[in-house]
């Protein structure tokens, strides 16, 4: 029952859809980065490597700094930028797929921007919950 109570506030509702599609798209998009890397390197082992790097790295590296920035900042300026930024490149990928103009080079260098998007992303979703949920409501809207 309380369940329904938080997902009676709009703001939580669309932020809640916002961060499935976010996190949706990622998984996706990390699916499509692998798949590419494969068909566009004959399979090459070292150069999928690589490109697993390339998004595990930024990720340690800026984690923290985005957490940082998120506090300091308006979250939802910074959603809704990364969201913007995000769909761009992720609607550059097949575009390029389409007009064979897509190489491992390209995708070595979109994989780690769209991490280091989503290390400011993510802590920023977690801290704007308690703007948007009541006090009486976070540990479920969680």
């Amino acid at each position: 029952m309380l369940y329904l109570e938080v997902l009676k506030n709009r703001n939580f509702t669309y932020l809640l859809i916002g961060n499935f599609l976010r996190r949706s798209c990622f998984v996706l998009f990390s699916l499509q980065i692998i798949w590419f890397t494969v068909e566009l390197t004959n399979q090459s082992s070292l150069k999928l490597s690589m490109m697993v790097m390339s998004q595990t790295l930024p990720f340690i590296i800026f984690g923290i700094f985005g957490g940082a920035y998120s506090d300091k900042h308006n979250k939802k300026k910074i959603l809704y930028l990364s969201d913007l930024i995000l769909s761009l490149i992720i609607i550059i990928i097949p575009l390029l797929a389409l007009t064979s103009n897509l190489n491992y080079l390209t995708l070595l260098t979109i994989s780690p921007a769209i991490t280091i998007i989503n290390c400011y992303t993510h802590p920023a979703f977690w801290a704007i919950l308690p703007h948007i949920i009541d006090e009486n409501h976070l540990a479920t809207s969680n």
